[in-house]
């Protein structure tokens, strides 16, 4: 078992306590469990409970299509913590802008990392088509902005 000192999934960074007591139970969608066949994964913390995929094979309903994909999620649950090699933590004030932060952002995310970022200031704004047009360059002329198709 894990302790919370270990900064686990469900923790704040500053403190060793899960920011809820409440397990987030997963093993279900919308009312409807997965397969009992699929083992359940405690992930660190132990604040969060999910279902390892499971697809059963037609030949043999006891052995999972998907076992490569489930041996990586156990292996993600086990090593899931804030302070993991596959978290990579950016402060805000150290770029630029939005779009140099957001740059930095793709790039952990395209070599699989979780990517948190810490101190982005709340900026509220409105935005219409105006704002829309200019920031992504659609051409009001074009009907198929407008229409979606």
């Amino acid at each position: 078992m894990l302790s919370f000192a270990e900064k686990a999934v469900g923790t704040t960074p500053a403190c060793e306590t899960p920011l809820s007591e409440q397990v987030v139970d997963l093993t279900s969608f919308d009312g409807f469990p997965y397969p009992a066949e699929s083992p359940t994964v405690t992930w660190p913390g132990e604040r969060f409970k999910t279902k390892m995929p499971f697809v059963p094979n037609p030949d043999d309903p006891t052995q999972n299509i998907l076992e490569a994909e489930a041996t990586h999620v156990e292996n993600l649950a086990k090593t899931a913590t804030l302070t993991s090699a596959w978290v990579k933590r950016l402060q805000y004030s150290h770029y630029a802008n939005d779009r140099e932060l957001a740059s930095a952002i793709a790039d952990e995310i395209k070599w699989g990392r979780t990517v948190v970022v810490s101190g982005h200031p709340y900026k509220a704004s409105t935005v219409d088509t105006n704002d829309l047009n200019l920031r992504f360059n659609f051409s009001p002329d074009n009907e198929s902005y407008v229409s979606g198709q």
